[in-house]
């Protein structure tokens, strides 16, 4: 299993207490970080099926802290894969703030982004308004 300082993301083994090259504690943090906190800073995660899970989850448990995070990967993720993701938790969290970047992401250059834009404001629509 490969571990990676959250700050950074340098490598880490199970046994550093501190990162290697920025000498954030890495105990420290963890012990001290709740399970949200712990899945947003996961979206930054360098290996790809982390954020990609990470957003997945965030998408379904429904919390609105997460959607500042959610946005700036649908924005500017690293790869288009992982802004799909991003985008698509977008459209479960359900919540309105979220329209104007998914009606922006429609007009993108990938495809790919443009129809998970799409899916998401659906979803979107049948989340809002509450009680629906």
């Amino acid at each position: 299993m490969t571990y990676r300082c959250p700050l950074c993301g340098a490598p880490a083994s199970a046994r550093d207490r501190a990162c290697r090259r920025c000498g954030h504690d890495i105990v420290r943090e963890c012990e001290q970080a709740g399970h949200l906190d712990k899945l947003i800073r996961a979206l930054r995660h360098p290996e790809p099926t982390t954020p990609i899970r990470a957003a997945w989850i965030l998408g379904r448990i429904g919390t609105s802290e997460a959607l500042p995070a959610l946005i700036n990967v649908a924005e500017h993720g690293p790869d288009l894969f992982i802004r799909e993701a991003a985008i698509e938790a977008l459209g479960h969290l359900g919540d309105p703030r979220a329209t104007p970047v998914l009606r922006a992401l429609r007009r993108e250059r990938s495809i790919l982004i443009r129809k998970a834009a799409i899916r998401a404001l659906a979803t979107l629509q049948t989340h809002w308004p509450p009680g629906r």
